[in-house]
């Protein structure tokens, strides 16, 4: 079970991360007027912004049957 909740965590801190370093590219890109890669970062953020999504997901599955199990033993 820890490694499931591991596992979602890790991802949610990617996203956060690469979510970071893509809203700088963006900034960047309008201080340089460079719109194209203004476009590819904010996609970049959309991606971000689903990976932390699928990431609390898992951690919220994790924890639901680390409920189902410790309900089982009750």
């Amino acid at each position: 079970m820890d490694k499931v909740l591991s596992i979602g965590l890790r991802g949610m801190h990617s996203g956060f991360q690469s979510a970071a370093e893509n809203a700088e590219r963006v900034v960047r890109s309008f201080q340089d007027g460079e719109t194209d890669d203004a476009v590819s970062a904010l996609i970049g953020l959309r991606l971000d912004q689903r990976q932390v999504e699928a990431s609390a997901r898992i951690i919220e599955t994790g924890r639901q049957l680390i409920g189902s199990v410790l309900d089982m033993y009750a």
